[in-house]
């Protein structure tokens, strides 16, 4: 589980309707052969997944995930969080045939 912070946007109206909403997100790493994936596999307040709460827990997770999942893809401080947790460095050029991921 990691901290993580975001604010929950309406986009339609384009405003923020709760400024840096508190939560912890599930991530799961996955090496295979060099090649890295991340993927946020829930939302926790207090330690308990909103997964099963109301339609507005549903729809707060699906928000924050979507978040956690864009701080993720742009190496935001959600994803310096995990790399450093799993121990998770990139060996190579970017683009080399030779690039790849390594966990210690």
């Amino acid at each position: 589980m990691y901290p993580f912070t975001t604010d929950i946007r309406d986009a339609v109206l384009d405003i923020t309707l709760i400024p840096d909403f508190e939560c912890e997100v599930d991530v799961e790493v996955t090496l295979t052969n060099g090649d890295l994936s991340t993927h946020c596999r829930d939302v926790l307040i207090d330690g308990r997944s909103i997964l099963g709460g109301s339609g507005l827990s549903s729809r707060l997770r699906t928000l924050v995930m979507i978040a956690a999942e864009a701080d993720l893809a742009a190496a935001g401080p959600l994803w310096d969080a995990v790399a450093a947790a799993e121990g998770l460095a990139f060996r190579g050029a970017a683009g080399s045939p030779d690039a790849h991921w390594v966990q210690s």
